[in-house]
């Protein structure tokens, strides 16, 4: 199965950029902006409705909740290493030892990281509540 959540929701930040000045106009940017943000989100969040799908066929209905609001908010941890430290997905495998040693040490040290737990909360509840609104839609394939 094909899944493109996990890196969706990381395009709604974008939306910092919207200070810079540019050529462009600002209500431009932020049209472009919203419109991708929209679109990777709605089809992140239908890969992870079809990724639920599929779960709930092997696990109970209470674990696979369990496993989704937690994915939600190791998305929004995500989105604060790549937002914030600047990594990237596949620096897992270029360098694991740097993006792991970050990782610990927020975990190890969360009074000391005020800005990550914050950021993973935030998202994380704002993602959880989209999808729980998106799942009154009805899905196809």
């Amino acid at each position: 199965m094909d899944t493109v959540f996990p890196n969706s929701p990381y395009i709604l930040t974008d939306l910092f950029h919207l200070h810079k000045p540019g050529d462009m106009p600002l209500w431009f940017d932020l049209i472009m902006i919203l419109s991708f943000a929209t679109t990777a989100l709605v089809f992140g969040l239908w890969s992870l409705h079809a990724l639920e799908t599929a779960l709930r066929n092997t696990y109970k209905s209470w674990q696979v909740e369990i496993f989704i609001v937690c994915m939600l908010f190791a998305s929004g941890f995500g989105v604060y290493l790549g937002r914030y430290l600047r990594f990237n997905s596949w620096d897992l495998f270029s360098m694991p030892g740097s993006l792991l040693s970050e990782i610990l040490h927020r975990f190890t040290s969360p009074t000391a990281h005020p800005r990550t737990w914050g950021m993973t909360l935030v998202l994380g509840i704002f993602l959880n509540l989209i999808y729980a609104l998106s799942k009154r839609i009805r899905w196809e394939a």
